[in-house]
C-alpha cells in the first residue's frame, strides 16, 4: 500500500466521535465565523452576486443553498459561490502553515451536507478533515518554509 493510500485510509476512519472536544468546539466556532463571514461578503462586495447570478442563469437542480441571495444551486455550484463570498473579503482565519483553509472546506462540506440531509456531526468531521488535509498538502508541498 502507498504513502495516498494510508492517507485516504486514515482519513476515512476519522469520524466525529473521535475528534477531541477542544478541536468540535473550535470547529464549531469556524462554521459561524465562516457563514458570517460568507454573508458579509455577499453585501460588501460586487464578485460574489456576479458568480450567484451567473450560476442563477445556469439552472440546474437546487439541492444546497447559495448564501445571501435567496435561491439554491447544484452543491458544486453552491460551494462555488459560498467559497468566494466566504474568501472575498479576506476575513477568515489562517492556521499553520498559513493558508485559507476554511473558505475551501467549509463550502463544501455545507453544500454536500444539505443535498444529502446529512447531520451537523458529519460536517463537523469533514470540514475538521478537509482543513487538516488542506495543511499536509501544503506542507508537503515544500512550498511552506517555517524558518
Amino acid at each position: 500500500m502507498n504513502v495516498t493510500e494510508r492517507l485516504c485510509e486514515l482519513i476515512v476512519s476519522i469520524g466525529f466521535d473521535d475528534l477531541p472536544a477542544a478541536v468540535v468546539d473550535q470547529a464549531r466556532r469556524l462554521v459561524l465565523d465562516g457563514i458570517a463571514v460568507a454573508l458579509a461578503g455577499t453585501v460588501r462586495e460586487q464578485a460574489p452576486g456576479i458568480l450567484a447570478a451567473h450560476v442563477r442563469e445556469l439552472g440546474g437542480q437546487g439541492a444546497a443553498t447559495i448564501m445571501g441571495f435567496g435561491f439554491k444551486a447544484p452543491p458544486t455550484s453552491a460551494a462555488y459561490v459560498n467559497g468566494a463570498s466566504m474568501h472575498v473579503l479576506d476575513f477568515e482565519p489562517m492556521w499553520s502553515p498559513p493558508n485559507h483553509q476554511l473558505s475551501i472546506t467549509l463550502p463544501v462540506a455545507l453544500a454536500l451536507a444539505e443535498a444529502k440531509r446529512l447531520p451537523g456531526r458529519e460536517v463537523m468531521a469533514s470540514m475538521v478533515k478537509g482543513i487538516e488535509i488542506a495543511g499536509w498538502v501544503l506542507e508537503a508541498s515544500g512550498f511552506y518554509d517555517p524558518k
